[in-house]
C-alpha cells in the first residue's frame, strides 16, 4: 500500500519533520513515528527487536501510533488478524497470543490518511501550543490536586500529633504494669 503524497507532505509541514509515516508490511498498517535522535539502537539490546523496529531505531525514530488500513490489522507478534477501533486509538490485545500464554498488546486504530488523522495527531501532540482554555483547565486541576494533598497532609500531621502528644511535648509518662503478688504473700490494704 502506498501512503498518499499529500498526506506525507502535510505531515511534514504540520509537524516540522518530527513525524513520519511508514508502511509496515509485517503488520499491514501505517506506522506513525516520531524522530527522537540520530541513532538510538546502540544503547538498546538488539535481540529484543525485530528487523523493522531495529531499522526505525537506527534511523532515530520510535513508533507513536499504528494506523490500520482497515478495521482489521495483523498482530505484530503472530500475524493473526485483530479487530481495531474506528477513528479512535485504543490498546488492542491479541486473543491468539493470549491463548498461547503471551500478552501481546499494542496501540492501534483505523483512520483514513487525511486531515482527520492530522487533526488527531495535532490534538495529542505535547509540543503544540495548548489553548488558553486547556491551560486554565490544567491549572485548575493542579490547584485542586495540590489543595487535596495539603488537606491530607494536615490531617495526617494532626493524627500523628494527637497520638504522640506526650512524646512531642516531652512529658514523662508512667505506667503501672500491675502488681503481682508472690505465692504465699498476702496483699493488704485492698
Amino acid at each position: 500500500m502506498d501512503i498518499p503524497d499529500t498526506f506525507t507532505k502535510d505531515l511534514e509541514i504540520d509537524f516540522q519533520g518530527r513525524l513520519r509515516a511508514r508502511w509496515s508490511p509485517k503488520q499491514q498498517a501505517v506506522i506513525i513515528e516520531q524522530r527522537v535522535g540520530k541513532n538510538i539502537l546502540p544503547s538498546l539490546p538488539r535481540k529484543s527487536y525485530d528487523n523493522e523496529r531495529r531499522q526505525s531505531l537506527a534511523e532515530g525514530y520510535i513508533p507513536i501510533m499504528t494506523v490500520s488500513a482497515s478495521s482489521r490489522m495483523r498482530c505484530p507478534e503472530c500475524s493473526t488478524w485483530v479487530e481495531v477501533p474506528d477513528r479512535e486509538t485504543r490498546q488492542v490485545s491479541c486473543l491468539y497470543c493470549k491463548l498461547r500464554g503471551r500478552s501481546t498488546k499494542f496501540t492501534a486504530g483505523f483512520y483514513p490518511l487525511n486531515s482527520f488523522l492530522l487533526n488527531h495527531l495535532k490534538e495529542i501532540d505535547p509540543l503544540r501550543n495548548a489553548t488558553d482554555e486547556m491551560a486554565k483547565k490544567m491549572i485548575e486541576q493542579n490547584e485542586l490536586r495540590t489543595e487535596l494533598m495539603q488537606k491530607q497532609l494536615a490531617h495526617d500531621a494532626e493524627s500523628y500529633a494527637s497520638d504522640n502528644l506526650n512524646r512531642l511535648m516531652q512529658i514523662p509518662t508512667f505506667s503501672y504494669a500491675g502488681l503481682k503478688a508472690k505465692e504465699g504473700t498476702t496483699v493488704k490494704g485492698f
